[in-house]
């Protein structure tokens, strides 16, 4: 089997997969890679790509939610907006059309190389993110046979099983993904000379997802949690509090929420600032 390996050459897809800088020099932004917890307009500018190229497109009411108001601060929400237009604006349509025509490339590249070494589907991994948390936690303590949630139109997938201790969220998800939803496998690109944020990016996998709602059934038996964390059992009216949940305080506390009322957060706050 060859090990020839897909070099990415356009601007669009490295600053999609590895970040950089982008604009004029007295109005540079900077576009984190997709790795990155700052990288949603790395997000943004390759969901654009793979929209426009596989024709997917999200109904109204069901579009991604990170791209602009997942903030609550309205300033940062505009300010997200401003990025947004600032990225586009700095790409021509030169770019962008050899933006396109190369993710069709890697597309192909990577599907043949997928089917050099597997059948029709892969199994792959994925520890859930937030908002896809909030979706499916009422259903799996309900012990629904099957959860239904939607995701993005691009989900992060690792070829290993994750731990709970080595990934801040308390579920992930076990699933049989077919080859043709499969858009880029790292494995069969080349990044010589790269910065990624990955500890193995060998194993790491980017999914698609194209259905109008972003919708998904999957059984529940393809779900592993950490009960502990969920506190499943709880009553009713506790139940659906997941303060355990790491990455629910980070994500409240980075929004100028009040932080929830919990002794250890308020130890934390005071110790950072005592030493800040």
């Amino acid at each position: 089997m060859s090990k020839e390996k897909f070099k990415i050459r356009s601007r669009i897809l490295n600053l999609c997969l590895f970040g950089g800088e982008i604009g004029k020099e007295d109005n540079r932004i900077k576009v984190s890679s997709w790795s990155n917890s700052n990288g949603d307009l790395s997000r943004i500018l390759l969901t654009h790509c793979v929209q426009k190229v596989f024709g997917i497109y999200r109904l109204p009411g069901y579009e991604e939610e990170y791209k602009y108001y997942k903030q609550s601060d309205i300033r940062k929400r505009k300010d997200n907006y401003n990025n947004v237009k600032k990225l586009f604006s700095s790409l021509t349509q030169h770019e962008l059309e050899k933006g396109y025509n190369e993710l069709e490339k890697l597309y192909s590249f990577i599907q043949s190389k997928l089917k050099e070494s597997f059948n029709n589907n892969l199994v792959l991994y994925r520890s859930l993110a937030y908002f896809e948390r909030e979706q499916i936690l009422k259903q799996i303590i309900d012990k629904e046979e099957k959860i239904k949630f939607r995701t993005n139109i691009i989900s992060s997938y690792t070829t290993d099983e994750p731990s709970f201790v080595s990934y801040f969220s308390p579920i992930y998800i076990k699933r049989k993904i077919k080859v043709e939803d499969i858009l880029i496998y790292y494995k069969y690109i080349s990044c010589e000379n790269k910065s990624c944020d990955y500890e193995n990016i060998e194993k790491e996998v980017w999914v698609i997802n194209d259905s109008k709602r972003g919708a998904l059934e999957i059984p529940i038996d393809n779900f592993q949690w950490d009960e502990n964390q969920l506190d499943l059992n709880k009553s009713e009216s506790q139940r659906y509090n997941i303060r355990k949940d790491k990455d629910y305080l980070i994500r409240k506390n980075s929004e100028g929420i009040k932080p929830c009322n919990d002794e250890l957060i308020k130890i934390l706050i005071d110790l950072k600032a005592k030493f800040s």
